[in-house]
């Protein structure tokens, strides 16, 4: 078990919630009319971070399950990514 590991694989999925929403928020919202932070984006702040949240504990305890963190083959960490992204997955979209 590594938990520099686990720290990365927390920070892309912090990163991966972020520039989702704000690829979502730059393609389906008309620009502002006036510039700033207003309680919507408070809303929306709150809503990445949640997600973002409820990712990082499904992936962190898939991964524990998967032996995601420890050290393996090229082949092997492939197959334990995957299984922990199937694991991981559904319960992160139900939230």
């Amino acid at each position: 078990f590594d938990p520099l590991e686990v720290r990365l694989d927390v920070t892309c999925l912090w990163c991966q919630c972020l520039g989702r929403e704000l690829y979502r928020e730059l393609t389906h919202n008309p620009p502002k009319a006036v510039p700033g932070f207003t309680t919507a984006d408070l809303a929306a702040l709150g809503s990445v971070t949640s997600s973002a949240s409820a990712l990082s504990v499904c992936w962190v305890a898939a991964g524990l399950w998967t032996r995601q963190f420890e050290a393996a083959d090229a082949d092997e960490g492939v197959k334990r990514t995957l299984a922990t992204c199937a694991l991981a997955a559904p319960p992160w979209l139900l939230f």
